[in-house]
C-alpha cells in the first residue's frame, strides 16, 4: 500500500516519543515521590531503597538525571529506577512517566507494547 507509513518512519516516530518522555522525566520528582530525598550540595541523598543501610549512600543528581548507590552499586536514570524499584518492564516504566507528565503515548508504541506486556506476564517468577 503506497499510503502506509514505512517501518523506518514508525520507528523514528516511536523513538522521538520515548525521547520526549525521557526529557520530561525529572528524576527528583520520580524518586522523591517514592521516598524522602535530602538536599546535599548540588545533589540529593537518601538511604538506598535496594539494600539496608543506616548511613545514606544513595545519591541523586538532578543535573545529570541519574542516581547511584555507593553501597550496593545500583545506578541509572528515571526509567531504570522505576524498573528496579517498582519492578516494571521498560514499556511500563515509559508509560508510567508518560502518564505522570501527561504526555500522549504514541499509538504505534502502544501497539508494540502489547506483545511485550503479554510476554512479561508469561515470565516465571524466580
Amino acid at each position: 500500500m503506497p499510503d502506509e507509513p514505512k517501518e523506518g518512519f514508525l520507528l523514528h516516530k516511536m523513538i522521538n516519543n520515548i525521547d520526549e518522555i525521557k526529557q520530561a522525566a525529572n528524576i527528583i520528582d520520580i524518586i522523591g515521590s517514592e521516598f524522602k530525598l535530602k538536599k546535599e550540595g548540588n545533589n540529593f541523598v537518601a538511604c538506598c531503597p535496594f539494600h539496608n543501610e543506616k548511613t545514606p549512600s544513595f545519591k541523586v543528581s538532578q543535573a545529570k538525571q541519574i542516581y547511584k548507590c555507593f553501597g550496593c552499586g545500583a545506578s541509572g536514570d528515571s526509567i531504570q529506577f522505576l524498573m528496579d524499584y517498582k519492578r516494571l518492564n521498560y514499556i511500563d516504566a515509559i508509560t508510567f512517566i508518560a502518564d505522570k507528565y501527561k504526555i500522549d503515548l504514541d499509538e504505534d508504541l502502544k501497539e508494540h507494547a502489547k506483545p511485550v506486556a503479554r510476554l512479561e506476564k508469561l515470565k516465571p517468577i524466580v
